[in-house]
């Protein structure tokens, strides 16, 4: 049987980009992440959703890997932007994927524990090269650069651009840098894509209180959450549709993702 191309996201709202597009044969849960199977087209496809954040993006897709061997994964999702001419819903394709020295205690597995170095993952350079054209063929407007990875998403606008500055990353998300590493460990090739909800410039409120790591809400948690900042409740129409128009053009480039040949592909590197 042909390899599956492997789809991996953290959200539910990810998954619809995905979803609306493959006809499901076969779906299951383990472990707190979601694994549906089944085409795109004539595309094998599996879609993976993990769940934020660092540790549950690693965990799920080692578990993943440890059943199948996919040929290529591409992980997609949301991010914020970091260089102030990064917008909604501009796509970055992530040519090197640093995790936020801040965060690095937080990383799977625990054994990496040191806090000055600088730890880094590359895409499967091949995978790169081809996205990279697929989306200059497609005129996709895009930004290639350095993404981070933290365990928490930043808020604040002025933490945004401090974080361009000193890392010259032009972007931030949740999960990248674990799916890479997951991949790595298992030679797969892999590459990530990453579509801004939020601007540099743009501030957001923390949501933790109200939102799981499996991006449910949680209601009653939101309503107190909201009645003590009720500036939340004009917020999260605005992110809302931020998000929708991300996710839209994710659906977009999805199909042409799958499109990428596995011919002389190399896994990802370890850039430590």
């Amino acid at each position: 049987m042909k390899k599956s191309i492997a789809i991996v996201v953290a959200l539910p709202h990810e998954s619809k980009a995905v979803l609306a597009q493959m006809r499901v044969i076969a779906k299951t849960q383990h472990a707190g992440f979601k694994l549906y199977e089944g085409f795109i087209k004539d595309k094998n496809c599996v879609l993976l959703q993990t769940g934020m954040g660092l540790s549950r993006a690693y965990a799920a897709t080692q578990a993943f890997l440890k059943e199948q061997r996919p040929e290529y994964i591409i992980n997609i999702g949301y991010a914020g932007g970091l260089a102030p001419n990064v917008k909604n819903p501009e796509i970055i394709l992530a040519d090197q994927v640093n995790l936020y020295p801040n965060q690095q205690k937080a990383e799977v597995p625990t054994q990496v524990q040191k806090q000055e170095q600088t730890l880094s993952m590359a895409p499967s350079p091949k995978l790169l090269e081809q996205t990279r054209k697929m989306l200059t063929k497609e005129s996709h407007s895009f930004h290639e650069g350095k993404l981070l990875s933290a365990e928490q998403a930043v808020l604040k606008s002025k933490e945004k651009l401090e974080l361009h500055q000193k890392y010259h990353a032009i972007a931030i998300d949740m999960e990248s840098y674990s799916v890479l590493k997951a991949a790595n460990e298992k030679n797969i090739p892999a590459i990530s894509l990453r579509f801004i909800v939020d601007s540099q410039k743009e501030e957001l409120s923390d949501t933790r209180s109200f939102v799981e790591e499996n991006g449910k809400v949680k209601p009653f948690s939101l309503i107190k959450t909201t009645a003590k900042n009720p500036k939340i409740l004009l917020e999260l129409p605005a992110l809302a549709m931020l998000a929708q128009k991300a996710r839209q053009q994710m659906e977009k480039v999805v199909i042409k993702l799958l499109e990428l040949s596995s011919t002389g592909l190399t896994n990802t590197l370890d850039k430590t």
